[in-house]
């Protein structure tokens, strides 16, 4: 019984750090592969994982929307991300 209650434990805390939000595009710098995002009132810089295409980033106009799948301070998933 312990081990199924530390398995669901587990299960939620991993499920809850991955966070999926729309934020407001600032800026991105194709050398660090820094992405940097406005949230409410805020900016934040993300690093750009491996896995995803942020070609579409390069001409992206500062202040439109996009979605963002984060884990931690690294971004794995982009959404409504179109080349201009």
């Amino acid at each position: 019984m312990r081990k199924l209650f530390a398995a669901l434990v587990a299960m939620f805390l991993f499920a809850g750090i991955v966070l999926a939000t729309e934020v407001e595009f600032v800026k991105y710098d194709s050398t660090t592969k820094k992405l940097t995002v406005k949230e409410g009132d805020k900016e934040k810089e993300y690093k750009v994982g491996d896995k995803v295409d942020a070609d579409k980033l390069g001409k992206r106009k500062a202040g439109s929307k996009i979605d963002i799948t984060v884990d931690g301070d690294t971004v794995t998933a982009l959404k409504g991300v179109k080349k201009s």
